[in-house]
């Protein structure tokens, strides 16, 4: 095996397993409550039911989703944690309208829901804390509603046509025509100090973040391998007009988003790209860990400032060896390089809020992938040091007092099965695993640890199993492509009852192949006889609110036949 294809090999091995994931995390925190009431309820629950209150969280990027519990009398009352003032939205199926909050704010919002469905916002009146501003914020949310509409329907086809100069150039124009429309709006509406600073916070950053987003929408919408597509650094000139250290702008999403997308385009740029370490690095590696004969270390130490193309076929080959049998070991020191590589980029790179706001995002993700966890321990005290951002450090701490817990123990929770999945080889792989769910509908999830959009259905897929409990269903997992650990810790962590099966690499792509898989999450109906009923079924979940209703529907065709 040629050396640069070792190299290559341990290196693809390092990134596969630091793809990130995310999930919230929620700890104690000063309290949010919105309480509410929806008057002439009883005649249209339709018009109001369903409402939900999404609040974005700053450090993980995930959206907390609560359900609205409306009583008889049509009151409600739900709260949740911040530690920061931020905007949050309430949600049904026809309207969504955004509020703002602080820190022990308590909110009011009271809504007709005879004039609801067709009037939206202008059916809710708004008191408690932060009234006043709500109110303005509702208003012109409302005003600018159509404008916005029409933009985000020119604004995909211009994302498809444009190159990146021309695109840059169109964005910033429409930035201007925001700042004035809202300029305008001031001359003949009173806005308070509050609502005006979160209306510009969310033009300039919104702004900020289609500019980022262009980097891999535009091959998304011509079809192009993302890969591929490459940006000119002189594009992202834009970065020193929409500054990243302003802690007061994370009140608005849209500042929150667009430092997600800078993260990302950093950890790509910076993390993912970054080379492969030199020999040397190798040297010091193989040294401490003391997995080398005399004669090896003699070799390292003579090689360890060499380039490839320096060595010898014959000292190529001797290196092969020793990587060969180290692969697992060097795929450690490659990831522990890079990610102290990272983290110096980041310290030295960023200041203030942008630097704690980043650093504790990689932290918190690493954290979150749990398989990683002891390389980057090492690097706490400087964080700690550091990261000046209080409420940032407690939170990668909970997450990483968390995670050690989970892994400490690892046992499935209640109505949990676990299995490897039957090592068969033949063609029939798929059908002999299956046969043992005769006279069953059986809902099959193929997934994999890493895979963010799988873990987003999970509290679905428990709901859809609560619904059809005691009907003759089998809830089955398949998760592939992930270390095994990880896998029984997601099982435990999303408490997801069912029988799981762990897939071998060869196993996936068979399964892979059989049912012409090109991304996951994946679902598989399989009626009562064994047969496919749906090599493409619908996710569990419809949308951000409820159960997939037409899942359901298929689910129960199934069992009736």
């Amino acid at each position: 095996m040629n050396l640069r294809i070792v190299l290559r090999t341990i290196l693809f091995l390092s990134l596969i397993s630091s793809i990130s994931c995310r999930q919230a995390n929620s700890v104690a925190e000063p309290k949010i409550t919105l309480r509410g009431k929806i008057i002439n309820w009883a005649e249209n629950k339709e018009a109001v039911e369903g409402i939900t209150l999404h609040v974005d969280d700053f450090l993980s990027y995930e959206q907390e989703k609560y359900e609205i519990e409306i009583n008889d009398d049509g009151t409600f009352e739900t709260t949740f944690v911040k530690r920061h003032a931020q905007d949050f939205f309430l949600l049904n199926k026809n309207h969504l309208f955004y509020l703002f909050a602080k820190p022990g704010s308590e909110l009011f919002v009271e809504i007709d829901a005879a004039r609801f469905e067709e009037e939206g916002i202008k059916a809710v009146e708004l008191g408690g804390d932060q009234a006043e501003t709500n109110r303005h914020i509702c208003d012109f949310m409302a005003l600018s509603n159509q404008r916005l509409r029409d933009f985000m329907y020119e604004h995909q086809k211009i994302i498809r046509t444009l190159d990146g100069e021309d695109y840059k150039a169109f964005r910033l124009k429409k930035l201007q025509e925001d700042y004035d429309y809202f300029s305008d709006y001031l001359k003949e509406h009173e806005v308070t100090d509050e609502a005006q600073n979160w209306v510009k916070l969310g033009i300039k950053y919104e702004c900020a973040n289609d500019l980022m987003r262009y980097r891999w929408l535009h091959p998304i919408e011509n079809k192009l391998n993302r890969t591929d597509f490459k940006l000119p650094d002189s594009y992202f000139d834009f970065f020193d007009e929409f500054e990243l250290d302003n802690k007061d702008a994370i009140s608005s999403s849209s500042f929150s988003f667009y430092l997600q997308e800078f993260f990302m385009y950093l950890r790509t740029k910076e993390f993912h790209n970054n080379g492969q370490p030199d020999f040397s690095a190798f040297a010091d590696l193989f040294i401490e860990a003391n997995v080398l004969s005399d004669d090896e270390k003699q070799f390292i130490q003579k090689i360890r400032n060499y380039t490839p193309e320096k060595l010898s076929k014959t000292e190529q080959s001797q290196l092969e060896t020793i990587l060969q049998r180290n692969a697992e070991l060097v795929k450690t020191g490659i990831i522990r390089k890079r990610y102290n590589d990272f983290i110096d980029y980041l310290f030295t790179n960023l200041t203030g809020f942008a630097r704690d706001a980043c650093v504790s995002r990689f932290f918190y993700d690493t954290f979150h992938r749990k398989e990683e966890i002891d390389l980057l321990k090492p690097a706490l005290a400087r964080f700690n040091e550091v990261v000046e951002t209080t409420f940032m450090k407690k939170r990668v701490m909970a997450k990483l007092a968390a995670v050690e817990k989970l892994l400490a123990d690892l046992s499935p929770p209640a109505g949990a099965r676990l299995f490897d999945f039957p090592a068969d080889s033949s063609k029939a792989l798929f059908e002999n695993f299956i046969s043992q769910y005769k006279n069953k509908v059986v809902y099959i999830d193929v997934w994999a640890t890493w895979c963010e959009p799988c873990r987003r259905q999970f509290p679905f897929s428990n709901e859809l199993h609560e619904k059809l409990n005691g009907e003759d269903v089998a809830f089955v997992y398949l998760c592939g492509r992930s270390p095994k650990k990880l896998w029984q810790a997601t099982i435990k962590e999303f408490n997801l009852v069912g029988d799981h099966y762990f897939l071998q690499n060869e196993q996936y792509e068979a399964l892979k192949a059989k049912f012409k898989i090109t991304g996951i999450p994946h679902y598989i109906l399989v009626d009562k006889n064994g047969q496919i009923a749906s090599a493409k079924a619908q996710g569990p979940g419809a949308s951000l609110n409820k159960v997939n209703d037409a899942l359901l529907a298929d689910i129960d065709t199934l069992l009736l036949d």
